[in-house]
């Protein structure tokens, strides 16, 4: 580690009476490193795929609301691009109904918001939620003055909610909610037409924002997130879930980048 610090010019890691902690410019060589490591095992995988041309399998893919809404098209393209032999059939499912049906099978691969029990261990994203509004409320928001708008927010029922709640009850704030609307399409027609705010993970309102339809804040102090993991059916293959984490991965990046 000491070479590799004299060779980068900075301190990856700070040495403290115990232990060491990571410095800022430790977690940026950090995120490159995890971004090559990705790029490395996504070209073994697609490697072993091209291996066996004849062989195409059909994928069963299901994604929450919120990545259907605007990931999909990026999805299919880096799937036809790195793994060419696989069929995806895409289906919209909530984390509930995702755990059923791969407990039943009927789908292969899902996006949840637990940690998978067959699945890769590791997130495929820590997606942000935000405060999305009518009107321009500012690059950024305090978690307080957010859950204090004006918020129509889905019911209990709907996974999202007890995040909001949860960090609500850490705070110590109240949240305001105004109304319930489950259903991601009803709630953005309501805050589109003025009738409240909502906090939503950005992938459910990237299209929306990009073209001035709606406006969102990033949710500060605290930041308000959620961890995405991908869970797979009982007996599926590892090494396709484990490429799967990665494309998904590749795919909310891509588009990140576009912002």
């Amino acid at each position: 580690m000491a070479a590799l610090e004299q060779h980068l010019g900075f301190l990856v890691f700070e040495r403290l009476p115990r232990g060491v902690r990571i410095t800022g410019r430790g977690r940026i060589l950090l995120a490159h490193a995890n971004a090559i490591l990705d790029a490395v095992a996504l070209a073994e995988n697609e490697m072993k795929t091209l291996a066996k041309p004849d062989a195409v399998r059909i994928v069963r893919l299901g994604l929450l609301p919120s990545w259907s809404a605007s990931l999909t098209p990026a999805i299919i393209a880096v799937t036809s691009a790195h793994v060419p032999g696989t069929s995806l059939h895409i289906l919209e499912l909530q984390h509930d109904e995702a755990l059923r049906r791969l407990e039943q099978r009927t789908v292969d691969l899902a996006l949840v918001l637990t940690r998978p029990v067959h699945g890769p261990d590791e997130p495929v994203v820590e997606e942000e939620l935000m405060l999305v509004a009518p009107s321009d409320q500012g690059a950024e928001i305090a978690f307080e003055r957010a859950v204090r708008s004006d918020l129509i927010l889905p019911s209990k029922a709907i996974r999202l909610r007890g995040t909001i709640e949860s960090a609500a009850a850490a705070a110590g704030v109240q949240i305001n909610i105004r109304m319930e609307i489950d259903g991601q399409e009803s709630i953005k027609q309501a805050v589109v037409a003025g009738v409240a705010s909502s906090i939503m993970p950005w992938n459910s309102i990237r299209n929306e924002v990009q073209t001035g339809k709606l406006f969102a804040s990033r949710i500060v102090a605290p930041p308000l997130q959620r961890s995405v993991y991908l869970e797979m059916a009982r007996g599926f293959d590892q090494t396709l879930a484990r490429n799967f984490l990665l494309l998904l991965r590749q795919a909310s990046e891509a588009r990140t980048g576009d912002d």
